[in-house]
């Protein structure tokens, strides 16, 4: 049979999905290869919290919202596409940073050859210094956990923040969507169940390659 395709309409049944993004990654503008209209500008790791149970409503609200599901082939994105875009920002930050050293060392072989400057040109000389100075020392920090995962997926992930030669090949077939915790009501004598779990390993290496931080939702081994 055909696939249902759902979509968000006035007059639809009412439905109800609270979200939060708890990491995201710019990239540039890539085209979607499965659908022409949308744009993909980096990546985020979203927590999703349906309040109603309709079909497809987590994956198609988000899409609905600007955040389509990677590997969703109704509503989603490709991985692929993702990282293109998140590595052409890369490209385009380490082209930047590296101008701007070469401005720097321009400005400063200018500043040797032209002693007699006034106090104005000084001024603004300093000024341009300091912000190349900024944007060559802009690269946010990361913290511990991140550096972690650096090596524990390290031959997924090179040390400059690059993916390495195989991408996100690995993660193909299936949807980026995890049933992360899951409350409901024991059939017997009516106790609440709270059941967790972390997210399974593609999907960490996933975030790892898409440079997501995944610290918030990650449990750990549980304690004996």
């Amino acid at each position: 049979g055909g696939r249902c395709v759902r979509a968000v309409t006035p007059d639809g049944k009412p439905a109800a999905t609270e979200y939060q993004a708890l990491s995201a990654r710019v990239g540039e503008p890539v085209p979607s290869s499965q659908k022409k209209q949308r744009r993909v500008v980096g990546a985020a790791l979203v927590l999703a919290r349906p309040l109603t149970g309709r079909t497809h409503q987590v994956r198609l609200h988000l899409a609905h919202a600007g955040f389509p599901i990677v590997g969703d082939e109704l509503y989603g994105v490709r991985a692929e596409t993702v990282l293109l875009s998140i590595e052409a920002r890369r490209e385009k930050s380490r082209n930047a940073r590296r101008d701007a050293v070469e401005r720097l060392k321009t400005t400063r072989n200018k500043n040797d050859d032209a002693s007699d400057a006034d106090a104005s040109d000084a001024v603004n000389v300093a000024a341009r210094e300091a912000a190349a100075r900024r944007l060559v020392l802009s690269r946010p920090s990361r913290s511990a956990k991140e550096k972690e995962n650096d090596e524990v997926y390290s031959d997924h992930e090179v040390t400059d923040g690059t993916a390495a030669s195989d991408g996100v090949s690995f993660f193909a077939g299936r949807t980026a969507l995890h049933a992360w915790h899951l409350e409901t009501t024991h059939p017997s004598d009516g106790r609440t169940l709270r059941l967790a779990t972390d997210m399974p390993v593609d999907m960490q290496r996933l975030c790892a390659a898409f440079g997501l931080s995944f610290e918030t939702v990650t449990l750990g081994t549980p304690e004996t």
